[in-house]
C-alpha cells in the first residue's frame, strides 16, 4: 500500500477549476481572538460561547499563535493531575501548608 505524501501539495499550481477559489472567500472574516495575556479559562469561555474549537491568538504585529480546544484539555488534565498530588501530599504529611 502507497504512504499518503502531503509533499508538493502545497507547492504545484492549482488546477484550473480550484484557480478562482481564495482563502478569502471562505475565512472567517472577522475572528474571536485571544491575546497571549488571556487567561485559559477566559479562552475555553470563548471558545464555548463561539462555538468554536480554534482560537488565534494575536498581539501588535499580527497572529502569533493559535490555541486549540485540545491544548485546553490538556491543560485541564495537567492541572488536575497537579492538584490530586499536592492532595496526597497534604494527606500524607509530605507537604505542608
Amino acid at each position: 500500500m502507497k504512504a499518503l505524501s502531503l509533499a508538493g501539495s502545497f507547492v504545484e499550481p492549482p488546477p484550473p477549476h480550484e484557480a478562482a477559489m481564495y482563502v478569502r472567500d471562505v475565512m472567517t472574516p472577522d475572528p474571536v481572538v485571544a491575546w497571549p495575556s488571556t487567561s485559559v479559562l477566559y479562552a475555553r469561555r470563548l471558545m464555548e460561547r463561539h462555538g468554536i474549537r480554534h482560537l488565534p491568538v494575536v498581539a501588535d504585529a499580527g497572529a502569533v499563535g493559535m490555541v486549540s480546544a485540545r491544548d485546553i484539555v490538556m491543560t485541564d488534565q495537567q492541572l488536575a493531575a497537579s492538584l490530586a498530588e499536592l492532595q496526597s501530599d497534604l494527606v500524607t504529611g509530605r507537604r505542608t501548608r
